[in-house]
This record gives structure tokens, C-alpha cells and sequence, in this order.
């Protein structure tokens, strides 16, 4: 307040505000009943300056009647008579209860939309540019002269108003030059409404002139492996002769125009004409010839079966999605059943499913001039091929991943059944098998759901009832339906043309009527009755894969049981036998301190060396070329490799002299079938196994060529040739696996005679003098060095045979055993067919060159493995040298205690980069990375970290070459 006061008390020489007055005023209501409809006419009567009159009251009660009133007479003129003949009035009568009184008179609306069609007709033909261009040409055309016209275009053909382009093949206006734009207009009606209106008749008849030109082109196809187009053309036939048939009845059932105006006519034929066009877009649409597609923009013909099929199938797929018609769902399914049913027998007889058909040949050159019957220059076409060639690598999307590639396994293994075993019940179709087809019916989805069959849906073999007829009547009947022939021309037309009663119904129309409107309840998806349909030839196929899976595994299949070849190469490329691998230690190592004699070299090579290659002179080695770990044999002159008539003569013996071992030991044991069997492999084996030379990168740089490095012997490999059935279960690509882990073996046997040639140059007795005479130091670090590199040698081999390839193959092995010979605790790996085992084989064979760190992946540590051998050789050899008497004592002193300290950082990083590839390999964490044992005791590391924790276990070095670098 004492704020305002002293602003009150201020003289600020303001003026003060106007006052507020509204300028409208509310009148209190009367305290009475308000009547709006009086205050109404009272407050217009008013207006006008005329006086209210009176209103009774009792005059706007409703007229109550009774019996005795007697009705007056009405007009002569009835209300709805009069209504009818009067005039449009121009003032509004219309009573509400809130308006009692005339409305004014209307104006005309702005828009001009809004008016006539012929108002609205003539605005736009003044109005417009486009109809004062002189490059427009406009055409009236007549309700009726456009009804008339509309039937020819409907059935793809052109009339006065249109004309067929090929190049764009749409529908264009007649007469028009390459400059000018025509626009129709039907009386009464403007260019939009009439383009409207004569769009849907000229897409209609657009359309079905591009499928049709489309079966065309489909006919026109003579290639043997388009089998496919020629059902999907035939299809198309059928679907449009129905769409024709359809247009044909709605055309004859709508009222034809009663007057040159009368649009009517041509409205009613648009609207029934909607289902119709919606079918023949949906069909375009499938084939790729929608209105939207340039000519240069078609599909192209040549498209595979499965490309085609897959384009039909999604289509379809789309309709069941959307719940579309019930027409337009039909027409998918009729195409899709009609055009696959081909495909679907040519894939069951590539997998033995159903008897392949007798394939048709052409008649040859020599043929057709013989008999006069077909033009000279005519020639076979390149792609009529064999039947058997026209397989696709691909299929439809309604076979799943699983069934696709067991269908395109089951081809290879019916192949293989066929030259395994050809009297297997599998090939014999002795018995009946469900039709491959799709089926949409209830009874049809119940009878494949309970695995009856149902009518008409089985295979038979026998040939058409046509054909039956024809052969079992004679010639007689044969000749009386070839007297069509002997008619005159034309008569044929008249005397045999069947009535319409007895024409055969369209195919697409008795589908249509048999087509369910959802699917069945037992296959209420598309996928569900993907799977029923295709179920009896998935069973097929597994059938088929677990019966050559058998014929492989089982004892009765003689030389091809896949066990008996896997020992074999167990044995031999894998170097298990005792017997084989003593041969060929003698045949190609040594652990002879020096050069002896080949004489004698060759009688320790083969035991069952001839007579006169034992009297044969060879020259002595050459002491700069041999080198220590090899046979003297080997080294005779100064070349390397070693070849010739000599090593080939040996190396075939040691594998002979082998099998005879091996083989008599296990015949003394066996029945007489057994042996028989056994001899038959025996026999097989001598050639199917055998050596052969690599062929290596040659240069100046090429390790292999020289006998002193580690790559000596990685010229020589040892091959199997698997009789053909078996080549699918033992290929090149595992072959490879196996003449890798050989000459691994190669490499580690001669290392392991080097260091027995180690202990040769010491042993008591020797005539040389020993090693290290004057020099202590040195002379206990070669014992020791020895001793240590001895010992990583046993340990390398032991674990090579026992771990890396005894538990991974004889596991393998032990799995492929019948039950009753299988060791307990094995469990039986699952094997869908041949492929599977295949892939099983080459798996384990990847599982040795792990344990051996033979991958690439595993490089770094192979490359420290193989580094630590090729030191222990380089120690081999320089002994060698010292012992010969090419180095002195004193010369060979600090090479030795490099070698020994290489070896030494070489282990320690070997040791090292084991742990961490093991931790790799068991995903294990920081904290328990530092000690594997407890993962390896609980038995959590996969298989191959358990075989090399096993690996690093063998090899114990002292804990100070660890940290060595």
C-alpha cells in the first residue's frame, strides 16, 4: 500500500486509461417457457414489418379421428404423380423444425467438377492445351460403336480403334503418326472418365496377347532338356482358354446398348470384367509380361527347371500368404502342379525312385534318306543329349537345404550301388511307391498323412491304356484308325468333329473345381504340405544312402569293405605295420656310424633279394656325398634323388614281403571264407599299393636335392589306388592328408637313426678312435647332448604312433565296427550316407596333421617342432664329419655348442608356444591358463589340445631352457 500511495502522490503527468465498455448485451431471459420455432417467425415477421397473426394452438395438435369422421376426397392427382411431373424448382422447400420459413434461391456451384459431365466435357475440350495442340488428335466415339469395338479388343485382336505393335507389343491408337497423341472421348463423357473406362478392356486384351505370343515361343522349343517349358506352356493354354471362355460368357450375357448413347451398356461389361482382369494381370505378372515390362526387359526362356519352378512356387506361395481369391490362388496351383510334375519324375528316377523311362533316340542321317521321310539338310540338334546328362546342380526353393543335397548325393550313390552291388532290392522297384505330385484335396493330404495310397496316385510302369489297346486288337484296329487318312480333304471336319458334349473339359476347369478354398487341416501351411508331398522321396533317398553306407561297412562285401582298406592304409601309408616299417627302415635309413659297403646294404634293403644282384660289383658310396641316417644304397654316385630299375625292385619287394606277413599271420586264425577274402585283398593290394616320385619345385634353392637336409626324402611318397566304388569314401584330397603324414614319418625315421648312428660312433670295441679325445668339455657335451636329443627323439615317435595316429584312426576305426565288435564306451558317430563318412575320414585325417602340427594354422609351432629335428641332424652330421676324420677335434668344438644352443632355445620356445597353442585351443582364461594339467585331468580339453598336452608332457625339459630365447 505504500507503494501505491506514493505513486498516487507522484505527478508522472499521466493521463488516465479509457474505460471498457462492451459493445453486445446479453437480455435476462423471461422467467416463462421458451418456444424457439414462435420466437422464429416472430422474430422474421418483424424483420419484414408485418404483424404476427394469430396461430391457433389447437390447430397444430395432430387430427384425432373417429369412426364417424367422415375421410374427404382426395385430388384426382396423386402426390408421387405430381411429384413426378413437375419441374425442378428453383427455390429450396424443404421444412425443418428450427426453419419454417423459404430458403433462398441456390446459386450454381463454383467448381465446375461439380456440374454436368457434359458441362464439365465442354470446359475441359475449351479449356485444356492439350486438346488445341495440334499434335493431339482426339476421336469421339459412340457408347455403342466402342461396345462393339471392346469385344474384338478383349480377345487380343485389333479394331478401328486400336492396332497391335510388335516392337512394343501393346495395344495403340489406329491412325496415328509418329508425332500426334490421341485422346478417345465417348459422348457425354470426357478424356479422363473415357481413358478410365477403356483402360482395364485394353489391358485385358494387351496382356493376353503377350502370353499368348509367349506359348508361342515356348512351342518353338525343340531342346530335349526343356521339358519343363513345354508342361509350363501347356499350363498357360489351359489357363487362358478358361480366362477366353470366361470373357466369351460375360460378353454374351450383358445387355448389348439400346441407343447410339447409352453408356450403361459398356459400364456394366467394365465392372464384370474385374475378376477377370484381376486374373489375367496375376498370370502376366508370373510370367514376367506385366504392363509394366518393356519387351527387352522379358524373363529369358532359357531358364533352368528350378529357376523357373522357384519363380512359380514363390508366386504361389504369396497368394496363400495373402489370402487372395479363390480363382486366382487356383491358377498358381494348377501352373505349379502341371509344370513340376515332370521335373519331380525326372528327379525320382535320378535317384532311383521310379524306373527311368526308355530314352527316345532321332532317327540318323543314314536313316532318314533311306526312307524318304525327312528333309536332307535336317540335322539333330546339338542340345538333344542323353538323359542321363540333363542333371541340374540346383533345385527348386521348396526343397529345403537337407533335401536338395540329399537328392544330389542319392544320384552319386545310386551310381555307386549300381556298380557296388546291382542285384540290391532298391533297384528292382518291385514294389509300388506313392506318385511324387503335389495333391491339394482332403483325401489325398490324409491318405499321404496315414501313409495309404491314395486313388490314381501311384507309379506304374506299364505303358499308356492307349497303347495297351492298340497292341492287344491287332493290326486290324491299328489300320482302321489311320483311315482318317483316306478321307477327302476336309470331310474329316464335318463327319468327325466331336459335338461339344463330347469334347474334352478343359484341364484348368476340373483343377479349379477340385481346389480347396484354404488348405487341408492337416497341412494348413504351404510348408506343411511341402513337406507331405515330398516326404515319400526324402525316405527314398535316406533309404538309398543307408543301403550303400551298409554295402560299404558290412564283412560280406569282400574287397569292399571300407575297414579292411583303411587298415591297409593305417599299415602302410601310415606306417603302423611293425613288419613294413622295419623293411623300409632298412630299405632307405641306416644307423651305421659310416659308409659300408652296398653288397651288404643290399642284402639288409629286401629279404628276398635275387642271387645275381648279390654277385653284381656296385661302386663303393662316395664318403663326401653320404650322409648319416641313409642307406649307402642310396648315395652310390653323385646324384639325388636316387632312381632306377634297382629301388624300385627293392621298394616292391619290402611291400610284398609285407603283405605276406602281415597277411599269413591273421589266415592261420580264420575259416576258409576268411581266408579266401583275405587273399583276394592280398592279391589286389600288391599293385593297388605302391611308391612313386613327387614331383618337387626344382632350382638352385631346393632343399630336397641335397641328401644332407631334412627335405631328403620328401621326393618319395607311398600311393593306394581304391577299387572305383571306394574312390568316394578315400579321394585325392585325403590320400594327400596320408602322403603328408608319411613323409613326416620319412623325415622322423631317419632322425631317429642318426641318433642310433650317435650311439654307434661311442660303443666299446669301435676301431676309430672316440670323439673328442683331448677335449673334456666337449666330449660331455655330446654325451649329454645326445643323450637329451635321444631322448625328444623316442618321445616324438612314440606319441606319433601312439597318440597322433593309434587313438585318432583306431577310434575311427573301432566306430566303424558292427556292435558286437565295437569296444565299450565307443560311441557311433552318425553317418547320413557315404558323403557323410567321407567327410567323417578326411575329418580325422585333419585331427593327425593337428596332433602332428602338420596344418598351416599351426605353422609357427611346426616350424619349431621340424627346426628342433633338423638341429639333431645338423648334430648327426657333424659328428659324422668328425668321426670320418673331415673336421678335427678343435674345429668341431664350437659348432657343437652352437648346436646344442640352438636346440636349447629352439626347445624352450617349443615348449612355450605349446602351452599357448593348448590354451588357444581350450579357450581357457589368463587364470588357469598357466596350467593346463588340471584341464587335461578333468578331461575339458578338446581333442586335439589333449593330444598335444599329451605331446608336452612327453617332452620334459628342465625348467631353465623354458625361459630360454
Amino acid at each position: 500500500m505504500d507503494v501505491l500511495e506514493q505513486l498516487k502522490s507522484t505527478d508522472l503527468g499521466l493521463s488516465p486509461l479509457p474505460e471498457l465498455c462492451s459493445s453486445f448485451r446479453i437480455t435476462k431471459l423471461a422467467e416463462k417457457p421458451q418456444n424457439p420455432i414462435m420466437d422464429s417467425l416472430q422474430f422474421v415477421n418483424l424483420r419484414n414489418a408485418k404483424a404476427l397473426p394469430e396461430i391457433n394452438i389447437e390447430a397444430l395438435r395432430p387430427f384425432q379421428s373417429t369412426q364417424h369422421d367422415i375421410i374427404p376426397d382426395l385430388p384426382e392427382k396423386s402426390l408421387w404423380k405430381a411429384a413426378l411431373e413437375c419441374r425442378h424448382t428453383v427455390t429450396d422447400t424443404t421444412r425443418s423444425w428450427d426453419v419454417l420459413v423459404k430458403r433462398p434461391i441456390p446459386t450454381a456451384s463454383a467448381f465446375i467438377s461439380e456440374r454436368s459431365s457434359y458441362t464439365l466435357a465442354a470446359a475441359r475440350h475449351i479449356v485444356l492445351a492439350t486438346f488445341q495442340s495440334e499434335n493431339t488428335r482426339v476421336i469421339n466415339v459412340l457408347p455403342s460403336e466402342l461396345y462393339d469395338y471392346i469385344q474384338l479388343t478383349l480377345s487380343g485382336l485389333s479394331s478401328p480403334l486400336h492396332v497391335w505393335d510388335t516392337k512394343s507389343q501393346t495395344f495403340l491408337i489406329r491412325g496415328l503418326a509418329s508425332h500426334e497423341m490421341g485422346k478417345f472421348v465417348i459422348s457425354g463423357l470426357d478424356d479422363e472418365e473415357t481413358d478410365s473406362l477403356v483402360q482395364r478392356f485394353v489391358t485385358i486384351g494387351t496382356q493376353l496377347r503377350r502370353l499368348e505370343m509367349l506359348i508361342l515361343e515356348l512351342q518353338d522349343i525343340t531342346a530335349y532338356n526343356r521339358k519343363h517349358l513345354h508342361a509350363f506352356g501347356y499350363s498357360l493354354t489351359s489357363v487362358l482358354s478358361s480366362i477366353r471362355a470366361g470373357l466369351s460368357e460375360i460378353v454374351s450375357s450383358r445387355p448389348r446398348p439400346t441407343s447410339q448413347d447409352d453408356i450403361q451398356a459398356v459400364s456394366s461389361l467394365w465392372s464384370s470384367c474385374s475378376e477377370v482382369a484381376e486374373q489375367i494381370r496375376d498370370v502376366a505378372a508370373m510370367c514376367g509380361r506385366d504392363m509394366s515390362v518393356q519387351p527387352n526387359q522379358y524373363p529369358a526362356l532359357s531358364q533352368t527347371a528350378s529357376e523357373l519352378l522357384t519363380r512359380i512356387y514363390k508366386h504361389f506361395q504369396l497368394h496363400i500368404d495373402n489370402s487372395s481369391p479363390h480363382a486366382i490362388t487356383a491358377i498358381s496351383a494348377f501352373i505349379l502342379s502341371l509344370t513340376s510334375e515332370d521335373y519331380l519324375e525326372h528327379v525320382c528316377e535320378a535317384v532311383g525312385y521310379i524306373p527311368r523311362r526308355l530314352a527316345t533316340t532321332k532317327p540318323s542321317l543314314q536313316d532318314r534318306q533311306s526312307t524318304g521321310l525327312f528333309d536332307d539338310d535336317l540335322q539333330q540338334p546339338e542340345d538333344a543329349t542323353n538323359e542321363e546328362a540333363d542333371v541340374e546342380d540346383t533345385y527348386p526353393c521348396f526343397f529345403d537345404p537337407q533335401l536338395s543335397k540329399g537328392v544330389a548325393r542319392a544320384r552319386e550313390s545310386l551310381k555307386l550301388l549300381h556298380t557296388a552291388r546291382p542285384d540290391h532290392p532298391l533297384l528292382a522297384h518291385s514294389e509300388k511307391r506313392p506318385r511324387i505330385r503335389w495333391f491339394w484335396s482332403n483325401e489325398d493330404v490324409e491318405a499321404a498323412w496315414l501313409g495309404t495310397t491314395a486313388p490314381n496316385s501311384e507309379f506304374s510302369p506299364e505303358p499308356s491304356p492307349i497303347v495297351s489297346k492298340l497292341e492287344a486288337a491287332g493290326d486290324e484296329v491299328a489300320l482302321r484308325v489311320l483311315q482318317i487318312f483316306d478321307l477327302e480333304p476336309g470331310a474329316h471336319l464335318q463327319s468327325n468333329s466331336p459335338s461339344s458334349s463330347s469334347r474334352s473339359p478343359n484341364p484348368f476347369l476340373r483343377f479349379q473345381d477340385g481346389f480347396p478354398s484354404r488348405l487341408p487341416p492337416l497341412a494348413p501351411t504351404l510348408e506343411t504340405l511341402r513337406d507331405l508331398v515330398l516326404a515319400p522321396l526324402e525316405a527314398h533317398v535316406d533309404s538309398l544312402s543307408a543301403a550303400l553306407l551298409d554295402t560299404f561297412l558290412s564283412r560280406s562285401s569282400g574287397y569292399l569293405d571300407f575297414r579292411r582298406h583303411l587298415s591297409l592304409l593305417r599299415s602302410y601309408l601310415l606306417l603302423t605295420s611293425h613288419s613294413f616299417k622295419a623293411r623300409l627302415q632298412a630299405a632307405l635309413f641306416s644307423d651305421a656310424p659310416e659308409p659300408i659297403s652296398t653288397d651288404s646294404s643290399a642284402r639288409t634293403m629286401a629279404v628276398r633279394a635275387r642271387k645275381s644282384l648279390s654277385r653284381r660289383r656296385t661302386p663303393e658310396p662316395t664318403a663326401d656325398f653320404w650322409s648319416v641316417g641313409l642307406a649307402p644304397a642310396l648315395t652310390v654316385g653323385s646324384s639325388w634323388p636316387p632312381g632306377g630299375s634297382d629301388l624300385s625292385f627293392y621298394l616292391r619287394t619290402v611291400i610284398i614281403d609285407s603283405l605276406d606277413s602281415d597277411y599269413c599271420l591273421q589266415v592261420a586264425h580264420s575259416d576258409a571264407s576268411e581266408v579266401e577274402r583275405k587273399d583276394q585283398l592280398l592279391e589286389e593290394a600288391e599293385w593297388r599299393l605302391g611308391f612313386a616320385i613327387r614331383d618337387l619345385p626344382v632350382g638352385a634353392r631346393a632343399r630336397w636335392l641335397n641328401p644332407r637336409s631334412m627335405e631328403a626324402m620328401d621326393f618319395l611318397y607311398m600311393n593306394y589306388q581304391p577299387p572305383h566304388p571306394l574312390d568316394v569314401l578315400i579321394p585325392q584330397s585325403t590320400l594327400s592328408k596320408y602322403h603328408r603324414v608319411f613323409a613326416f614319418n620319412l623325415r622322423l625315421m631317419r632322425v631317429e637313426n642318426v641318433t642310433k648312428a650317435l650311439f654307434r660312433m661311442t660303443r666299446q670295441g669301435s676301431a676309430s678312435a672316440p670323439l673328442f679325445e683331448t677335449l673334456t668339455a666337449s666330449r660331455q657335451l655330446f654325451l649329454y647332448f645326445r643323450f637329451i636329443a635321444s631322448s625328444f627323439v623316442s618321445a616324438l615317435s612314440s606319441y606319433v604312433y601312439d597318440i597322433a595316429i593309434g587313438d585318432k584312426f583306431d577310434s575311427f576305426l573301432n566306430s566303424l565296427a558292427s556292435p558286437l565288435e565295437r569296444e565299450p564306451g565307443n560311441t557311433l558317430p552318425v553317418f547320413s550316407d557315404v558323403f557323410a563318412l567321407a567327410e567323417y575320414h578326411s575329418n580325422v585325417m585333419d585331427d593327425v596333421l593337428s596332433a602332428c602340427l602338420l596344418r598351416s594354422n599351426q605353422k609357427a609351432v611346426g616350424d619349431l617342432l621340424r627346426g628342433a629335428l633338423e638341429i639333431i641332424l645338423e648334430f648327426g652330421i657333424l659328428m659324422s664329419d668328425l668321426r670320418s676324420g673331415r673336421m678335427r677335434e678343435y674345429e668341431a668344438a664350437a659348432p657343437l655348442e652352437g648346436l646344442f644352443f640352438a636346440y636349447r632355445c629352439k626347445m624352450g620356445r617349443l615348449h612355450k608356444a605349446l602351452k599357448e597353442l593348448i590354451d588357444k585351443s581350450a579357450s581357457l582364461t589368463e587364470s588357469t591358463s598357466e596350467n593346463p594339467d588340471i584341464h587335461a585331468m578333468s578331461g575339458s580339453l578338446p581333442a586335439v589340445a589333449a593330444s598335444l598336452h599329451d605331446l608336452l608332457t612327453r617332452l620334459s625339459i628342465p625348467e631353465s631352457w623354458q625361459s630360454s630365447r
